[in-house]
């Protein structure tokens, strides 16, 4: 159904909450002895915390070998059963999506379920009444629990589109055409799509902030969204404009060298939506051409604005959300194509990319990524309707090259990701690199890293194209791609046909086995019905690598963890959670950087940032910015730490840098700032505490050196 034009100011302060989500996280417990089902004990806190846009109740016990298929949950709230379905459930981290800090306990792992509660507010009694195939019960509570709503900066008013505008004052902004997003890389000042350049290679030639003088960087402006959750957008800066966004459907254009406000949008998020996010209702960024901005959306559509006011030109529907489709990625514009894919492979969509006129929004072609009976591909799909719920999302921005006219997209994980059972066969074109014609779609060539993947080894990351890569043995590659891989190893292929070059494990990896020539796949530790399996392993999670050409290496977050993986039979039902199995940490996750010469695969050197690291910046003064804990600038040669930012904060997002009248600026997206009592400091001790209050809300910051500093 095609969604009104809004009309102006006022906005509703609370409509980026369609819906309130309870996250219920039930950690491990003993079991009860008597008659009713093994649902272990209740171990709440007396408020509940706001985190990615959502209300979560943590603390709730249920034994984790308890198995799940055949219970029923519902949810009471001062004793009244909560009419709104179970959108989710599924065993998680429990600790893992929150500010160091914020969590009253140690990190557990359990059940989480999910429940539309519009509205909730205020003081209640919640309680979760869990029932077995038999119809024996048992209550879970109640507890008292505190819901204090997300704050908003954006007024509404009505459904649809919403829009705040500001006076446009930024002198000398022009239209991004094709052949300035295919130079981008000679223009440093600013930031025009993704991963600046279409290489994606996260490298900004500005050397004004170098590792001489990066001790004087200092905070210039903020801008809060006053939106809580986990932000993960890049910021694009057209011209002296900086276009970012937040949870829950938000778009605002700044001004890149004060913070102030020029626009802000509001799309309306379906009443129902948050039943259909399989992660986070997180949004990754715009694409920017001609006089238009191009978002898409979380509820599965694509959107055309006008840059300089943000009035919306055209909106359409990319795939309908309520079977399972959404979408967090930022469009990628290739000759007046705006080519964007879909992510929901956890909800056992049939993953695909699909491009569309940027003038007309119509549609140019479509690319499904699990191949129909009798296509390329489909005797990978052995059992008979199984391509059809297969997964294979790709939810990240791909790369591309023009000088071979070939787009470079990654996919995500078959479905249900745990039982591999019901999905026979390597399950093309899962975890896979797609090489397609960007006018048609058509696939040119394909790499898949894990076939039959059964450890969610979601293998989305944006690929980066380098050229003439000299290996260790003289050769040269002419144009190569890398990746580093959430299986746990770092990939160098040819681009121009697909071919293996070298794969390396960027330390222990206990799933899998790769051969280093073939890059066979040999599976090592999976779980069966009948037998969980536990491995630990260092991974590539979705954040942002980045690549120098100064230096030759590439910029990697990693993750080191050890999980418990299950499986078991689900039936698949449209729109909702189909994992077939679980995996849980069963002792503390820590993150790391690390620096990899992509000649040879091997780490060069590794900064530990705690968890989670997050996405990184390569700069042309010798500098590698990146977050985990604090944000910190590195020394991109040695990984020595060169300044941490005041405040702290927590990022995931990649930073960028542009300038604006001669000087230069990181920036990030934040998610809030960390705690006031984090060990903080503008230099590498790293000695001083932060004197700042806590701001919960996503945040933009930028930060610059002072004037009188001197730079190049």
């Amino acid at each position: 159904m095609k969604r009104a034009i809004l009309s102006r100011l006022p906005f509703r302060s609370l409509s980026f909450l369609a819906s309130l989500f309870v996250i219920i996280a039930l950690a491990a417990a003993a079991c009860t002895q008597d008659n009713t089902p093994p649902m272990g004990s209740l171990d709440a806190p007396a408020t509940l915390a706001t985190v990615s846009g959502t209300v979560q109740v943590l603390g709730w016990a249920l034994d984790k070998e308890t198995p799940t298929a055949s219970l029923a949950f519902t949810l009471l709230i001062d004793d009244s059963p909560v009419t709104a379905p179970l959108s989710r459930f599924g065993r998680s981290d429990v600790c893992a999506a929150f500010p160091e800090g914020t969590y009253p306990g140690s990190c557990r792992s359990g059940i989480r379920f999910e429940w539309n509660t519009a509205g909730l507010s205020g003081s209640h009694a919640v309680a979760v009444k869990v029932t077995d195939a038999g119809g024996l019960s048992k209550v879970l509570g109640p507890r008292k629990v505190t819901v204090n709503a997300p704050r908003s900066t954006l007024p509404t008013a009505g459904r649809g589109f919403s829009t705040i505008r500001q006076d446009w004052t930024v002198a000398k902004w022009r239209p991004v055409e094709s052949q300035r997003l295919i130079d981008a890389h000679h223009d440093p000042k600013n930031w025009l799509m993704y991963a600046r350049t279409y290489d994606s290679q996260r490298f900004s030639p500005l050397a004004q902030i170098d590792t001489a003088n990066v001790k004087h960087l200092g905070l210039q402006w903020k801008y809060p969204t006053g939106i809580e959750g986990i932000h993960v957008a890049t910021p694009i800066v057209q011209d002296g404009v900086l276009y970012t966004t937040s949870v829950w459907n938000k778009l605002y254009a700044l001004n890149a060298q004060t913070g102030g406000l020029l626009w802000a949008v509001e799309a309306t998020s379906p009443s129902d939506i948050a039943q259909f996010v399989s992660a986070s209702p997180a949004n990754r960024g715009v694409a920017v051409f001609g006089s238009r901005v191009y978002w898409a959306t979380l509820d599965a559509r694509l959107v055309a604005l006008k840059a300089n006011s943000g009035a919306v030109l055209w909106d359409r529907a990319v795939e309908d959300y309520r079977k399972g489709y959404t979408m967090t990625l930022a469009p990628l514009i290739i000759d007046g194509s705006v080519i964007v894919g879909v992510a929901g492979g956890e909800l056992g969509v049939r993953g695909f990319l699909a491009a569309f006129d940027a003038r007309t929004g119509k549609q140019r072609w479509k690319t499904y990524t699990i191949p129909a009976p009798g296509q390329p591909g489909s005797e990978t799909w052995q059992l008979p309707g199984s391509w059809e719920t297969g997964g294979g999302a790709p939810w990240l921005t791909g790369s591309y090259d023009p000088s071979l006219n070939l787009l470079y997209w990654a996919t995500g994980n078959p479905a249900p990701v745990y039982d591999g059972m019901v999905r026979p066969g390597a399950n093309l074109y899962t975890n896979s690199m797609l090489a397609l014609d960007p006018k048609t779609g058509s696939v040119r060539w394909f790499y898949q890293f894990t076939p039959h993947d059964v450890w969610d080894f979601d293998g989305v990351d944006t690929p980066i194209l380098i050229d003439d890569v000299r290996l260790a043995d003289g050769r040269v590659v002419r144009k190569a791609l890398a990746q580093a891989n959430r299986n746990g190893h770092f990939y160098l292929l040819d681009r121009i046909n697909g071919r293996l070059i070298h794969v390396q494990p960027f330390e222990k990896v206990e799933e899998i086995q790769v051969d280093p020539r073939s890059g066979h796949v040999t599976p090592k530790r999976m779980a069966t019905y009948e037998h969980p399996a536990d491995a630990c392993s260092t991974f590539k999670p979705w954040f942002p690598a980045a690549y120098s050409p100064l230096s030759g290496y590439m910029y990697v977050p990693l993750v080191e963890r050890c999980v418990r993986y299950t499986s078991h039979r689900q039936a698949y039902k449209q729109g909702q959670a189909y994992y077939g199995g679980t995996s849980g940490p069963i002792r503390p996750s820590s993150g790391s950087i690390v620096a990899i010469d992509v000649s040879s695969g091997r780490t060069v050197w590794r900064h530990h940032m705690g968890f989670p690291a997050a996405g990184s910046l390569a700069t042309g003064g010798g500098l590698v910015f990146s977050s985990g804990v604090r944000f910190v600038a590195l020394d991109a040669r040695t990984g020595n730490v060169l300044w941490t930012s005041r405040p702290a904060l927590r990022a995931t997002a990649g930073p960028i840098s542009y300038s604006v009248k001669g000087k230069q600026y990181i920036a990030v997206v934040a998610s809030g700032l960390a705690d006031p009592n984090s060990i903080v400091g503008d230099g590498p001790s790293g000695d001083q505490r932060s004197s700042e209050s806590v701001q919960p809300g996503g945040i933009v910051l930028a930060f610059a050196l002072p004037e009188g500093i001197p730079g190049k």
